[in-house]
């Protein structure tokens, strides 16, 4: 399907563009507030009113160099901001986290199927995730992995700290993704296996259910891109093209050469 990152954005088109492979998870900090234009004020205050919610998080300042191993600085706003700059047709680069869980023992792939009633995309699947929120709580594991950590407990209601043997330490392949369509930003540890005894832990939040899909009988389904929202096909792809990597310490079984060939034979229409 790819053999280099050029072929692979090529591939993701128009939906993704995967900017490099991480070692760690970027540091971040911020270097102030976003300054809002009054177009931009008037339409955040509309959603603001609508939603009768905004949480504080945070968009790459324009001086990012989004490149491994580089701190991230970023401004301060808030998730009406952000929402209303996108409804005036604004591509606006919020700093998110996401990841796919799996069971190589079952050749089993976890995703997020969206709520029907959820603003974006509806009925997708999706990968575990979300926005990097200023008021989270502090785990001590760094920003981005502390927001991972809260994502994958509200979603899929797993602890992983509890589950992944040397947590953090040993996360997968990691890569930084950004939507085309929105301009968010994702950090993505591409997927982490759960030990088999942990799966019935696995259950779905008020975002979405969880949906399990079998590696090889539904390889198809898995690569269709309009099952997914943008960001969960530039995930999925990105995994499948790597080989299916899990974290670095993983001591179970792992996805034959067969399967992953599978996957990889399975072309989507741009």
């Amino acid at each position: 399907m790819c053999n280099n990152l050029t072929i692979l954005n090529e591939y993701l088109f128009e939906i993704g563009h995967v900017l490099g492979e991480w070692n760690h998870a970027p540091a971040i900090y911020s270097v102030g507030k976003f300054l809002p234009t009054p177009s931009q004020q008037a339409i955040c205050k509309k959603v603001k009113a609508e939603l009768a919610y905004s949480e504080r998080q945070a968009i790459a300042a324009p001086s990012a160099e989004l490149s491994p191993g580089k701190t991230i600085p970023f401004l301060e706003t808030e998730f009406a901001m952000i929402h209303g700059r996108r409804l005036l047709g604004e591509t606006v680069p919020s700093l998110t986290v996401g990841t796919l869980l799996c069971c190589p023992e079952r050749s089993e792939l976890y995703v997020q199927r969206r709520s029907l009633t959820t603003a974006t995309y509806p009925g997708r699947f999706s990968m575990f995730g979300g926005h990097f929120c200023l008021d989270q709580e502090k785990l001590g594991y760094g920003e981005i992995i502390d927001c991972l950590v809260r994502e994958v407990k509200e979603e899929a209601q797993i602890d992983l700290p509890s589950v992944i043997k040397g947590f953090p330490d040993s996360l997968p392949v990691s890569v930084m993704i950004e939507e085309k369509a929105t301009g968010s930003l994702q950090y993505t540890p591409l997927c982490l296996a759960i030990p088999e005894d942990s799966i019935g832990f696995i259950v779905g939040g008020h975002e979405g259910d969880i949906v399990t899909l079998h590696l090889e009988k539904d390889a198809e389904l898995i690569m269709q891109k309009d099952q997914w929202s943008p960001m969960g096909f530039s995930t999925i792809v990105s995994w499948v093209y790597r080989d299916l990597p899990v974290q670095s310490n993983w001591t179970g079984s792992i996805f034959s050469k067969q399967l992953i060939e599978n996957l990889k034979s399975y072309q989507v229409e741009k």
